[in-house]
């Protein structure tokens, strides 16, 4: 499993992606007027490989790469 957890400053709106490597997308939800959230996302049925956790919230982006054994 893949565990994400942001806090912000103050509540905002965006989504989180999760992207293979070849940039497909496997995931992805939604949030509004969220200033935390934590999120888990079952990556078992997910072939082994990187994958990048994208995070957009107004007019940021932060991505996090990772690799699922």
């Amino acid at each position: 499993n893949v565990f994400i957890d942001f806090d912000f400053p103050e509540r905002s709106d965006g989504e989180v992606i999760l992207m293979n490597s070849m940039g497909q997308e496997m995931y992805r939800k939604t949030f509004s007027n969220v200033i935390a959230e934590n999120l888990e996302t079952d990556l078992s049925g997910y072939p082994t490989g990187v994958y990048m956790v994208i995070l957009k919230c107004n007019k940021e982006v932060m991505v996090k790469k990772f690799v699922k054994n």
